[in-house]
């Protein structure tokens, strides 16, 4: 059976770096949608799409923890790109 292919996001901006949850019910992405490229989480139609937190630095390359509780990030600071961890029940999100 062949599967269609369905465009998840229509926003003006970019949207890269896809990961899907464990469970499969939410993708995280980067997207420059705002002022920055921040990491987003929505429902896995592309619905409902969320930005995680309520920085203005640039972050990208989300993935979520196998558990579901964290989804770790690059966020850019002038010379460098740490990595981050940002748990989802902070922000009333869970993976």
């Amino acid at each position: 059976m062949i599967e269609t292919i369905s465009e998840l996001t229509k926003n003006a901006g970019g949207n890269y770096s896809p990961v899907a949850s464990p469970d499969g019910r939410f993708i995280f992405f980067n997207s420059n949608r705002g002022k920055t490229y921040s990491i987003y989480r929505s429902l896995s139609d592309g619905s409902e799409a969320r930005k995680l937190a309520d920085e203005d630095e640039e972050e990208a390359e989300p993935d979520c923890s196998p558990d579901g509780k964290f989804v770790v990030f690059q966020n850019y600071l002038p010379g460098s790109w740490p990595l981050k961890r940002f748990p989802l029940r902070a922000a009333r999100l869970y993976c």
